[in-house]
Formats: C-alpha cells, sequence, structure tokens
C-alpha cells in the first residue's frame, strides 16, 4: 500500500514538471517564423547594399566577375585597364573608365572619350605650340645675348677707348651689347671724321668717339677745339687719361 501512494505521487510530481517545461528535449523551431526572419534579414541586408538606379553588371569594387555579392560602389573602382576586354560575363565586355562595359556602351563611351581626348590634345597642342614659341623666343634671345662678349679677353683682343689705344691697322670697335659694350681692338678700318664732324657711329670718326652725334678728339684745353665743341673736359668712367672735346649742351 505504501508503494503504491510514493508511485502514484512520483506520477503527479513528473507530470507537474512536464507542465512548467523541465523535460530534456529543446522545442522544435518555428520553421515558417524563421524563414521569413531569414528573409527580412536578407532583403534589409539587400537593400543596404544595393543602391538604386546602378547597374550592378558594370558597377562594384569585386574583380571579375563584378558585384559577386550586391553592388558596393559606383564604376569607377574596377581593377581593370582601358581598352581591355573579357568575355567572362557571358557577353563581350570592354574596360571603359576604369570599369568593365558592355562592347556596345563601351562603343559609344569610347567615341565620347574619344572626342574629349581629340579636343583635350587640340587644347594642349595649341597651348604646347604657343609654349614652345616663347621657349624658341626665349631661346633665340638667350643665343643673340651668347652672341655678344663680355670681355675682350674672349676674342683675344685688347680693351681700348678710342683708336689710340689701337694698333694701325685695327680699330676700336664695340663687340659687346649696347646694354653692355665692351671695346676691343680689331682689325677694320678707321672712319675719316675730324674733330666737330658730324657722326652717327664710332666708326665714322678716326678716333672712334662721336659724342652726342660729333666727333671729338683729345684736347689739353678749349683752344684745341673746334667752334662747335667749346667744352675740353675728361670723360668720366671711360678709363681714358686724356681731356676730350665735347658739343655745346642742347
Amino acid at each position: 500500500m505504501r508503494k503504491v501512494i510514493v508511485i502514484s505521487c512520483l506520477v503527479t510530481l513528473c507530470a507537474g514538471l512536464s507542465l512548467l517545461g523541465c523535460s530534456d528535449d529543446e522545442p522544435a523551431p518555428n520553421d515558417a517564423g524563421d524563414a521569413t526572419d531569414s528573409t527580412q534579414s536578407q532583403d534589409n541586408s539587400q537593400s543596404t547594399d544595393v543602391q538604386p538606379d546602378i547597374d550592378c553588371s558594370t558597377a562594384g569594387c569585386a574583380a571579375i566577375p563584378l558585384c559577386s555579392v550586391g553592388c558596393t560602389a559606383v564604376c569607377g573602382c574596377c581593377s581593370c585597364s582601358d581598352g581591355e576586354s573579357t568575355d567572362e560575363f557571358g557577353t563581350p565586355h570592354v574596360c571603359v573608365g576604369g570599369c568593365w562595359a558592355p562592347s556596345s556602351d563601351a562603343g559609344e563611351q569610347g567615341d565620347m572619350a574619344m572626342e574629349s581626348d581629340v579636343t583635350s590634345s587640340d587644347a594642349e597642342s595649341d597651348f604646347t605650340m604657343s609654349e614652345d614659341s616663347s621657349s624658341d623666343d626665349a631661346v633665340a634671345g638667350d643665343a643673340l645675348a651668347d652672341a655678344f662678349i663680355q670681355s675682350c679677353d674672349e676674342i683675344s683682343a685688347t680693351d681700348c677707348f678710342s683708336n689710340y689705344d689701337c694698333d694701325a691697322e685695327e680699330v676700336c670697335n664695340n663687340q659687346g651689347s649696347e646694354v653692355f659694350p665692351v671695346a676691343c681692338c680689331v682689325p677694320g678700318t678707321r672712319g675719316d671724321g675730324e674733330a666737330g664732324d658730324n657722326c652717327q657711329v664710332e666708326n665714322d670718326c678716326e678716333t672712334a668717339v662721336c659724342i652726342e652725334g660729333v666727333c671729338s678728339d683729345t684736347c689739353e684745353s678749349v683752344e684745341n677745339c673746334p667752334e662747335n665743341m667749346p667744352t675740353c673736359a675728361p670723360i668720366a668712367f671711360s678709363g681714358s687719361d686724356d681731356d676730350w672735346c665735347f658739343p655745346e649742351a642742347e
């Protein structure tokens, strides 16, 4: 009688525990609910990854094939070189602007790119030609400057101020530029203009000294100068120790 009571109590206790969820078996999953949750999660992921109005065949950062897992970026970050072609998409594709595009689209884009390149090239050519012309002018100017000497030593000649400083068969002539004159004794024919005669260049005068359009000569006093040259004075910074006749100041 006592055993029957104990067994009865055990049965009652187990039944109560079963109602409270104490069974060792885990509850069966809700397949329908889980599938719905998974679908919603996938949809959310796709809505996050996939951007509207983007063609996944020509966009994405993945290597061939592009966009293996959704669109992640607009065309431009593909690892291809312009003009490169491939059939790995199932149809011919050509790389344009760093992105794979169908051959037909690529042709149109290529034509536009070519037109743009031609226009750009023309502009660059014009600019380059203009720049080259400026460069040529600069080079010509430099060459012209280089044509003048800066010292008589460069032509194995001696410095001079007038023909008095040179040998009889030589003439004192500027071998430098007008900005930086370098007078040297060089072979040449001397002028015959005397003091008081008009001159345009030094070589018009027998002394090779032309002051304000008038040939000059050395003097010890004004009595040694012609009437139109009433002054006898040294020429500053000339290197000459002599005094020279000067015309009237205008």
